[in-house]
């Protein structure tokens, strides 16, 4: 794979059996999506209720939340816009088709953000079968296939993302070129309307207008990036400072959101947490074990006070049982184990990938079509340790906090697997392709697991008590909403199941 400029300029041609391959990749990710977003119970995932709540106040009381009001209203607008049409068009077949349409969106816009990752892989010279597999890793390393039908906006900022490195790559081959910059500057401003995490795109944006010197043509570019930026993302920044007085909001140190964050804090974080991986998490790559016995809640995993053991986990396995049955996070239960090991081989590939960009970029003194790939995935590391220091419960060790920096991962995979001679290339392209598949299958649900309905009591209970703290947050009748799809559980205030959309008064602040 070519470290060089001239790969990206270049397109290989592509045969009728890598469309087939492909056309069948993306065909069984869209189907294992569309049968987990039906089959899932509902509101799983993380802060599915508070996500939903926000929607739900779009849609019926057509107004954007202030930032401080609910669970997770601190969050840009972008995907509650879009989930306020769906849930308006979708209304008249009921729950199901409401939160089958929520979590499609985050779904589609993830295959189709591989499609363009596909596409990277080709123009910067990854062979066909490498393209495939990594592909495949994106679409079905666990954390992304799981964001990708929960309720919220992990799943839509990365494919967002992922849309924004066409153009980088581009611009990092001509700083000149204005439609890449307006382009650049189009998914950028949506994905950091969409989830906070994205602003690393910023840096990587900017890089190519660094590393040359600028001349005239090159800063009408930046400007024009800058002020295409400015247009989508500036709105919803400034409305942010001017009722908070933060353009970044959070509602993380405050009411049952902070008893919530405070429940699951280990211990104070340490330097030390960051310096190495812990073989432990390896072996129990869950928040909650209690020995032999069914994992409870109350007891946690002290060895997940590594960061990065809890991060790798998180990719890797489900360390928050939102996905698992509690019986799959007990001492001895192999399945955690056997998916955060088997992890750890494209993980390193993409770390050797990594080291690779490095010093393709040295050499390159920062031409590389690498380089703005490198800024953008070491931006979202340091954003994460920023962000994880500052707030020291285990919560904020997710993985899908990562996953903006997931595509130029699964780039910096292609390097590295094709600086590998070819017997290497094929077992490491088998190896990782089974992995693929096994996460692949094993977070399908009711294929191996699902979860029972002890979990979504628990989970339905404490929802329920957090909405009576938050009497302007819609949780209520979001939940309400919801909770009796499938006629499977009570509502949570116990009333009837709403035959029409409740409309409550406004809260507006």
């Amino acid at each position: 794979m070519s470290t060089g400029s001239a790969a990206a300029q270049q397109m290989p041609r592509w045969t009728r059996t890598e469309w087939i391959c492909l056309g069948l990749l993306l065909l069984v990710a869209t189907g294992q999506r569309a049968w987990n977003a039906t089959s899932i119970d509902p509101l799983r995932g993380y802060d599915g209720p508070g996500h939903a709540a926000y929607v739900f106040t779009v849609a019926h009381e057509g107004r954007l939340p202030h930032p401080t009001e609910g669970w997770s209203t601190f969050h840009p607008p972008a995907y509650y816009l879009l989930g306020a049409g769906a849930w308006k068009l979708l209304a008249p077949l009921g729950p199901d088709a409401v939160e089958f349409g929520l979590r499609m969106i985050g779904a589609i816009a993830g295959i189709l953000a591989a499609l363009v990752l596909y596409r990277c892989a080709r123009r910067l010279g990854a062979s066909a079968p490498t393209s495939w597999v990594a592909i495949a890793l994106f679409l079905f390393v666990p954390s992304n296939q799981m964001a990708a039908v929960m309720i919220g906006n992990e799943a839509l900022c990365a494919a967002l993302a992922v849309f924004a490195i066409p153009p980088l790559l581009a611009l990092q081959s001509d700083p000149t070129d204005r439609r890449a910059a307006s382009l650049a500057g189009l998914f950028i401003g949506l994905a950091l309307i969409t989830k906070y995490n994205s602003l690393p795109l910023l840096p990587a944006a900017l890089t190519p207008f660094v590393v040359r010197r600028p001349n005239r043509e090159s800063l009408a570019a930046m400007a024009t990036f800058a002020a295409t930026v400015a247009i989508v993302a500036s709105p919803v920044y400034l409305r942010n400072f001017f009722v908070t007085g933060s353009p970044i909001p959070m509602t993380r140190e405050i009411g049952p959101m902070q008893r919530a964050e405070n429940g699951m804090i280990l211990r104070p974080r340490r330097a030390t947490d960051y310096v190495w991986l812990d073989p432990a998490t390896l072996r129990r790559p869950s928040l909650f074990q209690t020995g032999p016995a069914v994992a409870q809640l109350r007891n946690r995993n002290q060895a997940m006070v590594n960061v990065w053991g809890l991060t790798h986990a998180s990719i890797w396995f489900d360390p928050f049982l939102h996905r698992t049955p509690p019986d799959f996070h007990r001492d001895g239960s192999p399945w955690g184990v056997i998916l955060a090991s088997a992890g750890l081989l494209p993980a390193a590939t993409m770390l050797a990938g990594v080291l690779l960009a490095l010093a393709a970029a040295a050499r390159s003194r920062g031409r590389s079509p690498w380089t703005p790939l490198l800024v953008l995935w070491f931006g979202g590391v340091v954003l994460f340790v920023a962000f994880t220091l500052r707030a020291p419960s285990a919560a904020a060790v997710k993985g899908s906090y990562m996953l903006p920096i997931s595509g130029a991962g699964a780039l910096f995979f292609c390097l590295a697997s094709s600086a590998l001679r070819r017997r290497g290339q094929k077992i490491l392209l088998v190896g990782c392709a089974m992995i693929a598949v096994w996460s692949g299958i094993f977070f399908t649900d009711r294929l191996l697991i699902r979860s029972p309905r002890t979990a979504q009591e628990g989970f339905v209970r404490a929802w329920t008590a957090w909405a009576k703290e938050l009497p302007e947050s819609n949780l209520d009748p979001s939940l309400s909403y919801f909770l009796t799809a499938r006629g499977s559980l009570a509502p949570a205030t116990g009333s009837p199941a709403p035959k029409a959309l409740p409309q409550p008064e406004s809260t507006r602040r």
